[in-house]
C-alpha cells in the first residue's frame, strides 16, 4: 500500500519540476539571477500532498536546495542613434560648440564603474577638435568650473545625466556623427553600450564687417554729428544674436553729449546706459553708452544704428576719437573707430565785387583798368567775404607793387572804410579802393585780407596805361562883357578828346548860377537840379565836341552882380570832375519902369486931358543918363504946347513928330523918380477909345541903352448928342441842320457864351442864347465869339472871312449878328424804307443796319381822328433774333400826332432778307 503511495510522489514531483523550472530554479548547480544583487542565496525546498487509496491525506517533502546569485555588469545609454538615425542633431558655427544631453542607466545587479569615452564615425566630414563628457548637475548647462569625466560609477539600477560638448573649428564644415560609450571592465565581462549617435552639422559661418563714421567729419562748436554704426552680414549663413556696444562717457568724447530723441535703428531694439553697464530699453539721462541688439543677421543683411552727438565749447580745437565693438553668440568681434574733428575753420576771400572767391592768383581774380589819366581817381569794387564759419576780424591792406598813386579805402557810401571789419559767417561786404594816380607808369596793387584768426587773402589791381594829358576844356558865352536882367545868353562848350581812344559814358554837367534862368540846350541837355546836363556815349579819338546853352539872366539879378560859369566833365574813365574855364558876365540892368495915367476917363470932342508919365529907376546901385521919354498920342488928339512939366517944374516942348511926343530929359539915379505932365486937346474926327502909349529909355553907366516897358493909359470917347449910334444883337447857338439860321424849334440856344467887342466890350448870353451890345458907333466894327465859352466850335460862313467865330460888321441902327455852332452830328443810314396807307390809316417802315449783323427798326403809324382798337405785328426775318424792345404792338386807339415804335434785332443772314413787312390789323369804333 505505502509503495503505491510513493510512485504518486515521485509522479508529483516529476510533475513539478517544470514548474520549478519556470520560475528561473534550477535543483542543481549555481543559479544567475540579472535583477537580483549579486551574493543572493536562493535556498528551494519542494513538498507534496496527495490522497491514498483511501482517500487518507499523504505528504512528501523534497531535499533542500541551495543557490548563490553570481554578479553581473550591465549598462544602458540613452537615446540611442545611429551615423544614419541620429538620436540628437545639433547645428553650430565653425568654432562653436555642440552640447548634447544623455542618460546612463546601471543595468547590472552590482555597483559598476563604467568607462565613458566617445567615438566618431568614419563619414563623418571632420574630426572635432575635442569631445569631453560632464556630469550634468540638472540645468543642462556646464557648470562654471566643471571638470570632464571618463568614468561614472553606478549602484544597480541607477542612472545619471551626462552632457558630452564637441569643439568644432573655424575650418570644419559639414556633418560629424559623435557616439557617447559606456563600458563595463574587461574582469566583468566588458559590456558597453555604443549606438548613441549624436550628429553636430557646421553650417556656412557668417562673415561680419562692422564700421562706424561721423558725419560731417568736421564740425564747429556747438555742431551736431551724425554717428552711423553698420554691421553687415557678408557671409553665407545666419549669424547668433548680433550686439553692437558704443560707449560714449570716455574721455576721448568728453565735450560731447548724446543728442535726446536722435537714434534710430534700422532694425533690432536699441538700449540706453546711464553707467555703461547697465542697458534698459528707456532712454537714460546721461546716456554713458548705447547699443544694438539683433536677434541674427541674414546672409546679405545690413543693420545701422545712428544717433547725434552734440559738441560743446569744451571740444573745441579737439578731435574726439570712439570706438564701437560688435559681438556676436557671445564672442566678441570687431571694433571699429571714427574721429571727429571739432574745431573753428576762420577763412577769408577777397575778390573783384561779386567773385570773392575766385581762386588767388588766377584771372577771376584780377581787375584791370586799362586807361587812367594823372590827377584822375580810379576805383576798383571789391567784395571781401567770411567763408569761415566763425565770426572773425578782417583788415585789408593795399599795397603798390609798382606805379605811383595815392590810396584810399571806401566803403560804398564813399566814406572813409572802418577797420577791422567784423563779418559774420557767410557775410561779405563790398568796398572801393581808390587809387589817385600820381605819376604815368603802369600800377599793380596788391589787397590782402588778414582775419584775426591767422586767415588771408589776396587779390590784384592792374592799371595797363596812364595819360599824363587831360581833355582840353573851352567856354565862351555870347553876349559877352555886361549883361542886363532878361537878357538870353548863350554859352558854348567845347570839349576835345586828345587821346587815341575813345571816352566813353561822357557826362557834361554846366551849373546854372543863381541868377540865370534856364532856357534850352543843344544835343539833347537836360536841366537837371540846377544844372543843364548832358550825356555822350562816346566821344571819338581826337574828336572836338561843341554844346550851346541859352539862359536868361533872371530879374532878382542886382546890378553890379557877376554870373560865374564853369562846366565840368566826368565819365568812365574821370571819376574826378575836370572844370573848365569860367566865364563872367556883369549885370548892369539899370531897369527903368514907366506909368502912364489920364485924368478922365471918358472925354468928347473939345475936352482938355491932362497925362502923368512917372519914370523910375529901379537900379539899386546904377544911374541912368540921356533919359529919353516917347510919348505916342492917339488918332484925333493934339499935344497942347507950353503944358509940359517935369517934377512941377516947366519943361521945354517936345520933339514932335506927328502923333509922336519926344523929350530928352537929363539923369536918374538910382531908385529915384521923375513925374512929367503934359496936356492934350480932343478933336473932331477922334473916335472910341483913346490909347496913349509912352517908353523911355537911359544910358548906363556902360553906355548900354536901357529900354522901359510901354505904358498905357486909355479913356473912351463919349458921343456928341448928334453922334450915329447903333445896336448890335444876335444869338448863339447849335445849328443842327447847319443852315446859319436860328430856328427856335430845331436848334439849341447856349447860354453864357461869350461875344467881344471890338471897342473891347464884352456881353454874355442870356438863357435863350440873345446878346445885346448897346450904342455902338455907327459904321464898321469887329466881335468875335471866345471859343473857350462855347462847346462846339463855330460854324464856318463865308461873313467870318476865314476866321470862324470872327465877323465884321458894319453897324447901322439896329444890327443882328448870329453865332451858329456846328454841334456832333450822327449819320444814319436807312436801307429801306415802306409805307403803307389805307384809309386813314398810314404805317411807315425804316430798316436801318447798326452794323456787326445788328439792325434798327423803326415803326409810325398814323391814323384820322377817333380810329378803333388797332393790332401791329412786324415779324422778324427767319434765323433773327430780338435784342431790344418789342415787335408787336396793341393800341386802344391812334390820332394824328400818331405813334412810334422802335425795335432792335439780330441778323446774320443776306441784308436784303433782313426786311419784312408789317401787318396792321383794326376796328373801326
Amino acid at each position: 500500500m505505502f509503495g503505491g503511495s510513493v510512485r504518486k510522489l515521485s509522479t508529483l514531483i516529476t510533475a513539478v519540476a517544470p514548474c520549478l523550472a519556470l520560475l528561473g530554479l534550477t535543483l542543481h548547480g549555481t543559479a544567475l539571477a540579472g535583477g537580483t544583487p549579486a551574493g543572493t542565496v536562493i535556498t528551494n525546498q519542494a513538498s507534496a500532498e496527495a490522497l491514498g487509496p483511501n482517500g487518507e491525506s499523504i505528504s512528501a517533502v523534497s531535499d533542500r536546495v541551495t543557490t548563490v546569485v553570481s554578479p553581473v555588469c550591465a549598462v544602458s545609454i540613452t537615446p540611442d542613434g545611429t551615423p544614419g538615425a541620429p538620436g540628437q542633431t545639433r547645428h553650430v558655427l565653425p568654432g562653436e560648440q555642440a552640447l548634447f544631453s544623455y542618460s546612463v542607466l546601471n543595468v547590472g545587479n552590482q555597483t559598476n564603474t563604467f568607462a565613458l569615452s566617445s567615438l566618431l564615425d568614419a563619414s563623418s566630414a571632420f574630426a572635432p577638435g575635442s569631445v569631453n563628457i560632464y556630469l550634468d548637475d540638472g540645468s543642462g548647462q556646464i557648470a562654471p568650473g566643471a571638470q570632464s569625466v571618463n568614468s561614472v560609477t553606478l549602484d544597480a539600477d541607477k542612472s545619471a545625466r551626462l552632457l558630452m560638448t564637441v569643439q568644432t573649428a573655424g575650418s570644419d564644415r559639414g556633418g560629424a556623427s559623435v557616439s557617447l560609450n559606456a563600458s563595463c571592465g574587461q574582469d566583468l565581462g566588458g559590456a558597453s553600450d555604443t549606438n548613441n549617435y549624436a550628429a553636430v552639422v557646421v553650417d556656412q559661418p557668417p562673415v561680419l564687417g562692422f564700421s562706424k563714421s561721423f558725419s560731417p567729419a568736421h564740425v564747429k562748436p556747438g555742431d551736431a554729428s551724425s554717428v552711423t554704426l553698420t554691421v553687415v552680414n557678408s557671409g553665407q549663413g545666419a549669424s547668433r544674436e548680433v550686439i553692437v556696444t558704443d560707449p560714449l562717457n570716455t574721455l576721448d568724447l568728453a565735450g560731447s553729449s548724446f543728442v535726446a530723441g536722435s537714434a534710430v535703428a534700422s532694425a533690432g531694439t536699441v538700449e540706453y546706459s546711464a553707467d555703461g553697464s547697465t542697458f534698459t530699453a528707456s532712454q537714460t539721462s546721461p546716456v554713458a553708452a548705447i547699443r544694438l541688439r539683433l536677434p541674427s543677421l541674414a546672409p546679405g543683411a545690413r543693420a545701422t544704428l545712428t544717433f547725434k552727438l552734440l559738441t560743446s565749447a569744451a571740444a573745441e580745437n579737439r578731435t574726439l576719437r570712439n570706438l564701437a565693438n560688435v559681438t556676436s553668440g557671445g564672442v566678441s568681434g570687431q571694433q571699429a573707430g571714427a574721429a571727429l574733428d571739432v574745431r573753428y575753420t576762420p577763412a577769408v576771400a577777397l575778390g573783384p565785387v561779386g567773385n570773392p572767391a575766385a581762386p588767388e592768383g588766377s584771372a577771376q581774380d584780377s581787375q584791370t583798368g586799362n586807361f587812367a589819366v594823372v590827377g584822375q581817381t580810379l576805383c576798383f569794387t571789391q567784395t571781401l567775404q567770411n567763408t569761415g564759419d566763425v565770426t572773425d576780424d578782417f583788415t585789408v591792406t593795399p599795397a603798390l607793387q609798382s606805379g605811383a598813386a595815392d590810396l584810399s579805402l571806401l566803403g560804398v557810401d564813399g566814406q572813409p572804410l572802418s577797420q577791422p571789419v567784423r563779418l559774420a559767417p557767410g557775410q561779405s561786404l563790398n568796398f572801393q579802393v581808390c587809387l589817385k594816380l600820381t605819376g604815368s607808369d603802369p600800377v599793380k596793387l596788391v589787397l590782402k585780407a588778414s582775419g584775426g584768426r591767422g586767415t588771408s587773402n589776396s587779390t590784384t589791381d592792374l592799371i595797363t596805361r596812364v595819360e599824363s594829358r587831360l581833355p582840353e576844356l573851352n567856354k565862351t558865352v555870347d553876349p559877352s562883357g555886361q549883361v542886363q536882367v532878361g537878357e538870353t545868353l548863350t554859352y558854348t562848350l567845347s570839349v576835345h578828346n586828345p587821346y587815341d581812344r575813345a571816352l566813353a559814358n561822357v557826362m557834361i554837367r554846366d551849373p546854372l548860377a543863381s541868377g540865370l534862368t534856364f532856357v534850352s540846350a543843344s544835343d539833347g541837355g537836360q536841366l537837371q537840379g540846377g544844372a543843364v546836363v548832358w550825356t555822350l556815349s562816346s566821344l571819338a579819338p581826337g574828336e572836338t565836341r561843341r554844346l550851346t546853352l541859352r539862359a536868361r539872366v533872371a530879374d532878382t539879378v542886382k546890378d553890379g552882380e557877376t554870373l560865374a560859369n564853369t562846366f565840368d566833365l566826368s565819365g568812365d574813365d574821370f571819376t574826378t570832375p575836370l572844370h573848365s574855364p569860367t566865364v563872367k558876365s556883369a549885370v548892369w540892368s539899370a531897369a527903368l519902369a514907366v506909368g502912364k495915367t489920364v485924368s478922365a476917363p471918358d472925354a468928347t470932342i473939345g475936352d482938355r486931358l491932362n497925362y502923368t508919365v512917372r519914370l523910375r529907376n529901379l537900379s539899386q546901385v546904377g544911374s541912368l543918363g540921356g533919359l529919353t521919354v516917347t510919348d505916342t498920342l492917339p488918332a484925333g488928339v493934339a499935344y497942347l504946347p507950353g503944358s509940359g512939366q517935369m517934377n512941377g517944374k516947366p519943361l521945354a516942348d517936345p520933339q514932335v513928330s506927328g502923333r509922336v511926343l519926344t523929350w530928352t530929359l537929363g539923369a536918374l539915379g538910382p531908385q529915384t523918380e521923375a513925374v512929367l505932365t503934359y496936356a492934350v486937346r480932343v478933336l473932331p474926327g477922334a473916335t472910341g477909345e483913346l490909347v496913349n502909349r509912352v517908353s523911355a529909355t537911359g544910358q548906363a553907366v556902360n553906355g548900354a541903352v536901357v529900354a522901359s516897358n510901354e505904358a498905357r493909359a486909355g479913356l473912351k470917347l463919349r458921343p456928341g448928342f448928334f453922334t450915329a449910334l447903333s445896336d448890335i444883337v444876335g444869338v448863339v447857338f447849335v445849328d443842327r441842320n447847319r443852315d446859319g439860321v436860328y430856328q427856335t424849334d430845331l436848334d439849341t440856344p447856349i447860354e453864357r457864351a461869350r461875344v467881344v467887342l471890338a471897342d473891347g466890350r464884352i456881353s454874355l448870353t442870356d438863357g435863350q442864347g440873345r446878346y445885346h451890345f448897346a450904342a455902338v458907333p455907327e459904321g464898321f466894327t469887329a466881335l468875335r465869339l471866345d471859343p473857350a465859352s462855347v462847346p462846339y466850335a463855330p460854324l464856318s460862313l463865308p461873313q467870318d472871312g476865314g476866321r470862324p467865330g470872327s465877323r465884321g460888321v458894319f453897324a447901322r441902327g439896329l444890327t443882328s449878328v448870329d453865332f451858329p455852332l456846328a454841334g456832333l452830328m450822327g449819320e444814319v443810314g436807312a436801307f429801306r424804307e415802306t409805307t403803307l396807307r389805307d384809309g386813314p390809316l398810314t404805317l411807315h417802315k425804316q430798316v436801318s443796319r447798326e452794323g456787326d449783323g445788328s439792325y434798327r427798326v423803326t415803326l409810325t403809324l398814323t391814323a384820322g381822328p377817333g380810329s378803333g382798337p388797332l393790332h401791329l405785328e412786324d415779324p422778324l426775318p427767319a434765323g433773327a433774333t430780338l435784342t431790344q424792345g418789342q415787335n408787336v404792338l396793341d393800341l386802344p386807339g391812334v390820332g394824328p400826332e400818331g405813334t412810334t415804335l422802335t425795335y432792335h434785332f439780330r441778323f446774320d443772314g443776306a441784308a436784303e432778307r433782313a426786311v419784312t413787312d408789317p401787318t396792321v390789323t383794326w376796328r373801326n369804333p
